[in-house]
């Protein structure tokens, strides 16, 4: 496509007076040239990294529709964090009007040329009268879903609702950092909303796979001939069936990555419903600069941190009601025996001292993250984790080890959203605090632009998980190196989970129009030492019973 002389100067002439900051915004030649293309189009999904400037996008994007499109109004749709702590802020900052439809009544303040701000939770609520409502309006709306990935789980109430209410009305533009988090499947949701299971989008796949699942020593899946080639992809569970079918690769999981591949099935048809659909960019892209730095930090467990992590191997039936409690039903119980194992295993390498059977000090990676914290006395720093125990573990050794720095700790649940915004202006005057938060409670929308070292000692399932946390301070007006430091114990349980972690970034990419191999992606987060040589693996004894095992270690 080629950009539109019309949009273009209108484009030329954009701007938004930030009262905060008192000064002038204005688009970029990235954002511009994006933007004005999918302007020419009544659906599209801009794919831009955390920090890029989606909320200004999305803006540009509803104000032109309003002004030479005659579209009645624009609605934001997203989770309550984003639409409360950003756009709820940003709006009112740049003096467009808005109505934050909180209760059904609001929706009679709507008038022409209004921005719509709707949480997610409230389209799941009211759906009917949101959809009675929207007819009524004749469907003549700019639809902006930002952080679309939340609808990436068709089986979720957040996606079955926005479908209902928006997948007719006319204009639609999807906003995310990364379109999928785990596997290709996750976009077909987003896809259906876009095109509505139009001629738009056509399965023109000559073929589908499945796997034999009685076969299991075979990696290469059988295919049978598409009954939907060059029909529209079906509507709700025949389509993401078909989907699945279609592009599924093998499913990522912790154990076993050696015998697995992450391939892409009909790669190319793939593309070509991206190419017309995605436009992507990098934060590097848009912001024309390099500032994220990541660190990948090698540590080794203590003999008494050993210790416990070997009980949690040998002994875990001894262990195992210490933490988690029975169903009631022993078939159940026997099924997530490995399950829980492995979950406490991973809260082992997050904290061990939160375990009962843990006798050391202090453990290497809190101390470790204490040291690295003192040797910037004048930084402000933050620190991400995933779990309430390991956020106290954390708050504990802080407390005893640097009690002159002051602590802010954030969770969900204690904090509020306007106490997290509040906590952007405090965090800076304090000039060397820490931040010590879950990663959740950071997911979009909460920004820390001026953070410049960030440690990260307990990993999330996926990157994109993680980056929607780390990207708070990596910020299109940041001008400072960004580093980002994983905390991660050799030869743990760790090692496995870093690999599923570069293994499903690996898709993630394919979905943002990279085609890269794992080198690429190891060289891309730091990783630098012998990773498979760490990796627990997946092997039967000589009786046949499942266990899992690395070096000398064993999960029966």
């Amino acid at each position: 496509m080629e950009e539109d002389p019309c949009i273009a100067g209108w484009l030329e002439q954009f701007t938004l007076w930030d009262a905060s900051r008192v000064e002038w915004i204005h688009l970029n030649a990235i954002q511009k040239h994006d933007i004005n293309l999918t302007l020419q189009k009544r659906y599209a999904l801009l794919q831009w990294e955390q920090g890029s400037g989606k909320t200004l996008a999305g803006i540009a994007t509803g104000l032109y529709r309003m002004q030479h499109q005659r579209i009645h109004s624009t609605w934001v749709v997203s989770s309550a964090i984003s639409i409360r702590n950003n756009w709820n802020v940003a709006l009112p900052n740049f003096d467009i009007p808005c109505v934050f439809v909180k209760r059904l009544e609001d929706l009679e303040r709507i008038r022409p040329g209004d921005f719509v701000l709707l949480t997610l939770n409230m389209v799941s609520t009211h759906k009917k009268r949101l959809r009675r409502f929207l007819k009524r309006l004749g469907r003549n709306i700019q639809l902006i879903l930002d952080e679309s990935d939340e609808i990436s789980n068709p089986n979720s109430a957040r996606c079955q609702a926005v479908l209902s209410c928006f997948r007719r009305c006319r204009m639609k533009l999807l906003t995310t950092g990364t379109s999928t988090r785990n596997n290709i499947s996750e976009f077909a949701p987003q896809l259906e909303l876009l095109y509505n299971n139009s001629i738009n989008m056509i399965s023109w796949n000559e073929y589908i796979y499945r796997h034999n699942r009685e076969d299991t020593e075979s990696d290469e899946p059988e295919y049978d001939s598409n009954p939907y080639f060059g029909c529209p992809i079906p509507a709700y569970k025949k389509g993401y069936s078909l989907f699945s079918a279609s592009h599924l690769p093998e499913k990522v999981t912790v154990f076993g990555l050696e015998k697995r591949t992450q391939d892409i099935y009909n790669a190319d048809i793939l593309s070509g419903i991206l190419g017309k659909t995605v436009i992507t960019r990098t934060f590097e892209e848009v912001a024309c600069k390099d500032i994220k730095r990541i660190h990948q930090i090698l540590l080794q467990f203590s003999p008494e941190e050993r210790q416990v992590y070997q009980q949690a191997i040998e002994e875990f039936h001894q262990m195992r009601s210490n933490y988690f409690s029975s169903t009631g039903n022993s078939r159940k119980d026997a099924m997530m025996r490995l399950v829980q194992q492995i979950v406490l295993l991973l809260r082992i390498s997050a904290a061990p001292d939160t375990m009962l059977e843990y006798t050391g000090d202090t453990p290497v990676k809190v101390m470790s993250a204490v040291e690295m914290i003192a040797d910037w006395p004048d930084e402000i720093i933050a620190i991400g984790v995933r779990h309430k125990a390991v956020l106290h573990s954390y708050e504990k050794a802080l407390q005893e080890y640097l009690p002159d720095r002051p602590l802010f700790v954030v969770t969900g649940e204690n904090t509020s959203f306007a106490k997290r915004r509040a906590l952007h202006q405090t965090l800076k005057d304090s000039g060397n605090g820490i931040l010590l938060c879950t990663q959740q409670s950071l997911p979009s929308s909460v920004n820390f632009e001026y953070v410049n070292k960030v440690i990260i000692p307990e990993l999330h399932y996926n990157n994109s998980g993680m980056s929607q946390f780390y990207f708070r301070f990596i910020r299109y007006t940041s001008t400072e190196y960004k580093d980002i430091y994983f905390l991660t114990y050799a030869g743990s349980i760790e090692s496995n989970l870093m690999q599923m972690i570069l293994a499903k970034e690996k898709l993630n990419l394919f979905m943002k129009g990279q085609d890269v191999d794992l080198d690429d992606i190891y060289e891309r987060f730091g990783v630098d030492y012998d990773l498979l040589s760490l990796l627990m693996r997946q092997e039967r004894d000589d009786k046949g019973n499942l266990r899992i095992s690395w070096g000398e270690q064993k999960i029966a």
